[in-house]
């Protein structure tokens, strides 16, 4: 008899109901002290019911639910920070790479304040025609300037709640600059707290300059390696969102997955499992923090971490109960990752893969052994199809998400996977060795110049992909078609995974 989905996924329902709370708590907007003091009755009445096994379980999962509540409203009311009204003036340090857009230069300032921590600012700065003192500046580059700090706005006629979004990814103020009312000045670093401070300094950006990659060659690779997306033009974010690798460009496991994929060589022997966990979890989080702790990175991190532990004890865990895990940890420190587009792909793909990849192994690739030439053509064909299988199982999770958000779907994902994995993979690999070859000026200069090439050779094939006839599919589904696809998808697996237990089962009994 098959088992009911809590038993072998036991961390299922808490995940879900403290989801479900978030999202209902951002809805209904009730002040925090509502869901504190509805919290604390639930206690109150679960201790009272403590030997009543129904009423408690019952009430147990209610408070999951009213806490996910509590720390949705807890976080947003910590999201709107006291503005002054008038012109102040200000120190500041440049986050990210100016870029320019038409007759303004937009970048990501934090104005330092000596009491409290940074306030995160998305500014515009107005081009100077004559002295072009923009172009000097650079992520890292001390401002001394004056302006009016606004809250975040939400943009005109448009039903996407930019504000809101701004303020969700940790900005609490918008402004404008006029070329008079600012210059570039040394200022103290020390507001910034000590690793933002080690990651600045370093300039990794200005390392690229100086081995001369440019162009969408270096914004790609500032892509992959940083995280550092401003340097994209727009041409080349619609050839890889409609050549289906939009993902490639965004920090995700995948590339926390190929730079810790070296480390795997040692766990091999029984020796190298300590050393092979200890190098992974230095590279996860390494990686993690000098790309500005993403939340698809750090989610990936965490699993790593938690796969570690298993790996380290002799253990196989169910990848579900692990995923449950990260997310639940993750959500608990930071209840609004729920809105996290990032973060929310991040995880479906993951999901997706774990739920439907065991569904998409043709009979034909485990068959039993013939000859040599035929198991030669079968692993051929194996890595073929899995590398098809994983990039399907994670567009089936994906794609509802996807066609929600931007109103269209790729039809040639997998030829451009074909190509931007394996170019990603290599191109990741190469700048690490560009770090590592420093001491030898001649072999940087020949790996810098391969990095150009395998950039501008994933460039240009993206882009005729994505000229190809009916590369795009173009779909707008409600919120709530949405909702019903995930239910649709979840309601198929979930007969399949029946079916799966039972065939298991009765398999068992026959053996």
């Amino acid at each position: 008899m098959s088992q009911p989905l809590t038993h072998s996924f036991p961390l299922l329902l808490p995940t879900v109901l403290l989801l479900l709370g978030i999202v209902f708590a951002g809805w209904v907007g009730w002040p925090v002290g509502v869901w504190v003091a509805s919290l604390s009755a639930t206690l109150v009445v679960l201790f009272l019911c403590r030997r009543h096994p129904k009423a408690s379980n019952f009430l147990i999962l209610m408070a999951l639910f009213q806490l996910g509540a509590w720390l949705s409203a807890h976080a947003e009311a910590g999201l709107h920070r006291l503005l002054p009204k008038e012109k102040v003036c200000y120190e500041a340090v440049v986050m990210s790479e100016p870029v320019p857009r038409g007759k303004v230069v937009r970048f990501d300032m934090a104005v330092l304040q000596h009491q409290g921590k940074p306030l995160l600012v998305k500014a515009q700065l107005l081009r100077d025609t004559l002295s072009h003192r923009y172009d000097r500046l650079h992520v890292g580059d001390g401002l001394r300037a004056v302006s009016i700090l606004e809250a975040p706005q939400g943009w005109p006629a448009s039903t996407f709640d930019y504000a809101r979004w701004l303020r969700l990814h940790g900005f609490s103020a918008q402004t404008f600059l006029l070329p008079s009312h600012w210059q570039k000045a040394r200022v103290s670093l020390q507001p910034l707290g000590w690793w933002n401070r080690l990651v600045l300094q370093a300039r990794l950006l200005d390392r690229y300059r100086q081995w001369q990659i440019g162009g969408d060659e270096a914004a790609v690779v500032a892509a992959l390696s940083l995280g550092d997306k401003s340097g994209l033009s727009k041409r080349l974010r619609d050839d890889y969102s409609r050549a289906g690798v939009a993902h490639v460009l965004a920090l995700s496991g995948l590339h926390l997955g190929i730079l810790c994929g070296l480390f795997s060589l040692f766990s091999r022997r029984r020796s190298g499992r300590w050393l092979s966990s200890l190098l992974t979890l230095t590279c996860a989080w390494t990686f993690a923090l000098l790309t500005g702790l993403s939340p698809s990175v750090v989610r990936a991190a965490l699993l790593l971490s938690l796969y570690s532990v298993f790996f380290l004890a002799l253990r196989r865990p169910q990848p579900l109960n692990v995923l449950l895990a990260t997310v639940l940890l993750m959500v608990l420190v930071r209840p609004l990752l729920v809105y996290d587009l990032g973060f929310l792909l991040s995880v479906l793909s993951v999901l997706s893969i774990h739920l439907f990849l065991p569904f998409l192994a043709p009979p034909f690739l485990v068959a039993p052994r013939t000859s040599r030439k035929a198991v030669w053509w079968r692993r051929l064909a194996r890595g073929l199809w899995t590398f098809a299988s994983l990039s399907i199982a994670a567009q089936i999770g994906t794609s509802p998400l996807v066609a929600y958000a931007f109103g269209s779907l790729p039809t040639y994902f997998l030829l451009s996977n074909l190509v931007a994995v394996p170019c990603a993979t290599l191109l990741l690999y190469l700048v690490v060795a560009l770090f590592l070859t420093t001491p030898l000026p001649v072999v940087q200069t020949l790996v810098a110049q391969m990095v150009v090439s395998v950039a501008k050779v994933m460039n240009e094939v993206l882009r005729w992909v994505s000229s190809l006839p009916c590369a795009t599919i173009e779909l707008h589904p409600t919120i709530l078609q949405t909702v019903l696809c995930y239910a649709l998808l979840l309601t198929i697996w979930t007969m399949g995974w029946r079916l799966q237990q039972r065939f298991q089962s009765s398999k068992n009994e026959v053996t």
